[in-house]
């Protein structure tokens, strides 16, 4: 179960729509759940000189705790992709008796017939 935010849909070159999703969290990520911080680095550059870059890096993200608690106590994706068993593999083993034993009442018949 996911959930559709306007604002985390971002639009490719190609014209695409993508929606990026963590697992375990059915919220996608948008910019304004990304803790950023701009640190400044040293380098040396090619021709031996230290020089100093501005470096914008992703800190963290920051979700709604309770959306989380909702979604990781409850185990919906657990429930939605359980795999019910129930009486199929039988009732195909009884269908393909039936058929089996028709086949070789219509071979009986045909023979029976010439």
């Amino acid at each position: 179960m996911y959930i559709v935010d306007n604002e985390s849909i971002h639009i490719t070159k190609n014209g695409n729509r993508i929606a990026f999703y963590l697992e375990g969290i059915s919220t996608p990520i948008k910019m304004s759940n990304i803790e950023k911080e701009i640190i400044e680095k040293e380098y040396v550059d090619l021709d031996g000189s230290i020089k100093t870059a501005k470096i914008l890096k992703i800190k963290g993200l920051k979700f709604d705790s309770k959306i989380l608690d909702i979604f990781t106590d409850r185990k919906l994706a657990e429930n939605f992709t359980k795999i019910k068993h129930e009486m199929y593999g039988i009732y195909c083993l009884i269908i393909g008796i039936i058929s089996l034993v028709m086949i070789g009442i219509s071979y009986g018949i045909i023979y029976y017939f010439r």
